[in-house]
C-alpha cells in the first residue's frame, strides 16, 4: 500500500540542563563562603559522567563557566562534542544562627563597611 507516513517527535525538557544546539548550560548553586574563598565542586553531566570544576576565589554571583567538550555530540563530527556552560549561583542566607550573624558582623567591622554606603558612579560611561 502506498501513502504518507507522518513521525511526530517530541523532545522532553531536562530537569537540569538546557540545550542549543551542541551546547548545554547548567546552573549550580554554592554558598557565600565557596565563592570567596574558592573551592572544588564534583557536577554529574548529562550522561552521568562526573567532572570537578574549580571555583576559583571570588567568584561572583551570575559567573558563567566554559568546560570544554561536554556538551552535546556535534552530528557528522566524528564523536566531538560542544561545550557545557555553567552559570554559578551565589546562595545568601535568608536566616543566619546566632554564631553566623555574629560572624557576619565581625568581618563587616574588619572591611570597615558602614550602613549606608551611598551610590557608586557608573564604570561604564
Amino acid at each position: 500500500m502506498n501513502g504518507d507516513l507522518y513521525i511526530a517527535i517530541s523532545v522532553s525538557h531536562h530537569e537540569y540542563f538546557i540545550r542549543e544546539e551542541d551546547t548545554l548550560y547548567c546552573e549550580v548553586p554554592i554558598n557565600l563562603s565557596q565563592a570567596v574563598l574558592g573551592t572544588s565542586i564534583t557536577i554529574k553531566l548529562i550522561d552521568d559522567k562526573k567532572v570537578n570544576l574549580k571555583i576559583i576565589p571570588g567568584t561572583g554571583h551570575g559567573g558563567v563557566m566554559r568546560i570544554k567538550g561536554e556538551g552535546m555530540v556535534i552530528l557528522n563530527s566524528g564523536g566531538r562534542r560542544g561545550d557545557l556552560h555553567v552559570k554559578i549561583l551565589v546562595d545568601i542566607p535568608k536566616k543566619l544562627s546566632g554564631r553566623e550573624k555574629k560572624l557576619f558582623e565581625e568581618l563587616a567591622q574588619i572591611q570597615g563597611i558602614e550602613q549606608n554606603q551611598g551610590l557608586k558612579k557608573l564604570s561604564y560611561r
